[in-house]
């Protein structure tokens, strides 16, 4: 199935560029790297087992983007600092439905392999995945159109250093 281009202008599938470069134009502004939060895939990003995120917002991410993967991006008390996990480059980007991955099998399992849940026993399965990401998103429901975000890891990354809230 591919992903349906939305009104901002978001590629589907067939139509993007493969194998965007992440460089200093990806940045807001010099030093400057988003954060994004990765709280219920946490085990996933460290074994780096995902290299797609499905999210409700997102819709104006480029490919190309750096962003920073951090366990708990917001919620966080004074003085807490986020813990970063990996820089990512943003390889694709792109809006469908949930529905997407039980609708084709073949490319659910795909997926649930990208997401970083191929051996899990219950989750492994692609209803099952759509089912647990709708129950942790408010609102959320197979026919919910997400943006789904294919990144790789960039090397070099130490990831014991820690980020202060807000400033990511």
């Amino acid at each position: 199935m591919p992903c349906v281009a939305d009104s901002a202008g978001i590629a589907d599938r067939e139509g993007r560029e493969a194998g965007a470069g992440c460089g200093e134009e990806t940045k807001a502004e010099e030093g400057e790297v988003r954060s994004i939060s990765f709280m219920l895939t946490t085990d996933q990003v460290r074994d780096r087992s995902k290299t797609v995120t499905r999210r409700t917002g997102w819709e104006n991410l480029k490919p190309g983007t750096l962003l920073l993967a951090v366990v708990k991006g917001m919620g966080l008390k004074k003085g807490e600092r986020m813990e970063p996990l990996a820089v990512i480059c943003v390889e694709s980007v792109c809006r469908e439905p949930l529905h997407f991955m039980t609708a084709d099998l073949g490319y659910g399992f795909d997926e649930i392999r990208r997401e970083g849940f191929a051996f899990h026993p219950i989750f492994g399965w692609p209803s099952m995945w759509v089912d647990m990401f709708c129950r942790a998103h408010k609102d959320c429901t197979p026919e919910t159109v997400v943006t789904r975000i294919e990144f790789r890891y960039v090397p070099g990354f130490n990831p014991k250093s820690e980020v202060s809230n807000g400033e990511a």
